[in-house]
């Protein structure tokens, strides 16, 4: 529970942080690169058997697409559909 709260907090400062100084295009390059490199170590940590470093690059992923691919989406859909 603590580990969501600390993911919640710092994914909600980021994603406003990043929106609104950057906009979404580089919000899903900066999401989709570093989502991309998480993903990449937490396979290799997998792979030796490195559990600390699993744990640290599953967080890691979690906190990159929490800040980045998960605000974005909300968005679209009332702007894209009208009423």
């Amino acid at each position: 529970l603590i580990i969501n709260m600390i993911q919640l907090i710092g994914a909600f400062v980021a994603a406003l942080y990043i929106t609104s100084h950057f906009g979404r295009r580089q919000m899903l390059f900066f999401g989709a690169t570093t989502l991309t490199i998480t993903n990449f170590a937490l396979a290799l940590a997998f792979f030796y058997s490195n559990d600390i470093a699993a744990i640290v690059f599953l967080l890691l992923t979690m906190l990159s697409f929490g800040s980045t691919f998960n605000p974005v989406s909300w968005p679209y859909p009332t702007e894209i559909i009208k009423p």
